[in-house]
């Protein structure tokens, strides 16, 4: 077998020129030099491209490692516990319940399972199966399809979001991951087993729970540190969404092509206003404020000074608002 010289990145900031046989694994070669980094290796870096480590050795060149604490492996980590996550769903719940992952708070991701309650009994189940998964170290596998197939797999399965995403994808082929059975589009790399995503927890919060991740060190969780303020803001962005009926970015893609963007923007600008307005007849209210401190983004001080004409509250200048995220006024002075 025809061996190759590789620059290779033996621990952090050290290299050295080794010869490593052709198809080698790069999860071989990464467990061979785990015991130098200090948190786990998920990701390498091949003459300066990415790659997962189910990847072979197909030349002499560079290979260095990215862990789970490197901006990109931290990405690499999360998108997998996503997958791992949708899988012990499937597991407890077959197609009765479906997970939904909304955005980020903090260090964590917020979810809801939808068909079943978001309660203790629910997130304890999931939080066994996700670990069960876990110990038993179930392989991660890609296969590149045709983008046509790939929309039917999805419509068979009735995954409609990912049917209409993809509806739109210029790429004549996408990459399919699977996990024991369970298989989804995603647009980035992963680990290559569930083995490599033991650092987790499940929390309930609000009307679902949040899945939390490594800390900087990637030896432990990290505490969901967040204000509810920003959930409420960005819950309150997801139903405007539903109303404009473009809760996804597949509907988005499907009101554009019918010719509605024009229509969505409109609509936007005035919930943003309604908004606006709301806020400043909360300002008008409060009769004994002189000023408001804080800060406005300079797009929205017209509609600022509009309705404080409207409302007649014009005795005093207004520097700026500060608001707690959901059009509620924190801070004046008197």
């Amino acid at each position: 077998m025809q061996e190759f010289e590789i620059t290779l990145e033996t621990a952090p900031e050290k290299t050295e020129l080794v010869l490593i046989p052709e198809q080698t694994k790069l999860e071989q070669i990464a467990k061979q030099y785990q015991k130098n980094y200090s948190d786990r290796i998920v990701l390498a870096c091949v003459d300066g491209k990415l790659r997962e480590l189910s990847k072979v050795v197909k030349a002499p060149g560079k290979i260095s490692f990215l862990t789970m604490t490197d901006r990109d492996g931290k990405r690499t980590y999360r998108r997998s516990m996503t997958l791992l996550l949708q899988k012990a769903v499937e597991n407890l719940w077959k197609d009765q319940v479906k997970i939904r992952v909304y955005y980020s708070l903090g260090e964590s991701y917020y979810c809801e399972l939808h068909g079943t309650a978001n309660d203790a009994a629910a997130v304890q189940a999931l939080r066994a199966e996700m670990q069960r998964l876990v110990e038993a170290d179930l392989p991660i596998k890609k296969c590149s399809v045709k983008t046509e197939d790939a929309e039917q797999l999805f419509h068979d399965k009735g995954m409609k979001d990912k049917e209409r995403l993809l509806h739109y994808r210029r790429s004549s082929r996408v990459n399919i991951y699977e996990l024991d059975g369970h298989q989804d589009y995603y647009y980035g790399y992963m680990v290559p087993s569930t083995g490599y995503l033991g650092v987790f927890d499940l929390e309930l919060y609000e009307d679902g729970f949040v899945l939390l991740f490594p800390n900087k060190k990637g030896d432990e969780v990290e505490p969901l540190h967040t204000s509810n303020k920003l959930y409420h803001t960005l819950k309150e962005s997801r139903s405007w969404s539903r109303m404009l009926d473009v809760g996804t970015i597949g509907a988005l893609n499907d009101a554009i092509a019918s010719g509605r963007g024009e229509q969505i923007i409109l609509l936007q600008e005035a919930l943003m206003e309604e908004r606006i307005g709301s806020l400043a007849a909360q300002i008008a209210e409060k009769k004994g404020i002189k000023f408001v401190s804080g800060h406005v983004s300079i797009e929205f001080w017209p509609f600022l000074a509009y309705n404080a004409l409207v409302t007649g509250n014009t005795n005093h200048p207004m520097s700026s608002i500060v608001w707690d995220g959901v059009g509620n006024l924190t801070k004046g002075v008197k």
